[in-house]
């Protein structure tokens, strides 16, 4: 968690850890993706895929990255809007544990 808060945006893949960090943080990821269309046609209607451009950037050549790191560490209020708008939408921020629990009661009863 410590790197976490010391970084000023994640780059990653598809990875789930993303919407930690960016929950966490309100800091943007960076989701580098150079096979997009691929990708795009498997994961298309999932809403961890679809999301991405609400947490952050989606680049698909090496050399973009930079860039994109330098705009996150002069003005990073849109991403912290959007990442804040984007975890509102979710049901079970903060309560995945007793969602859990419910769940499994409901299973063994």
């Amino acid at each position: 968690l410590d790197n976490y808060f010391r970084s000023t945006c994640m780059i990653t893949d598809l990875s789930g850890t993303s919407y930690t960090f960016a929950f966490l943080t309100l800091r943007p990821v960076i989701f580098f993706s150079p096979n997009e269309k691929i990708i795009q046609s498997e994961y298309e209607n999932l809403n961890h895929f679809k999301d991405r451009k609400n947490i952050g950037v989606i680049v698909n050549d090496f050399n973009d990255i930079n860039n994109k790191i330098a705009y996150f560490d002069n003005d990073q209020s849109y991403y912290k809007n959007s990442i804040l708008n984007t975890k509102k939408k979710l049901l079970y921020v903060n309560n995945s544990k007793m969602e859990i629990h419910k769940n499994i009661s409901k299973i063994l009863t």
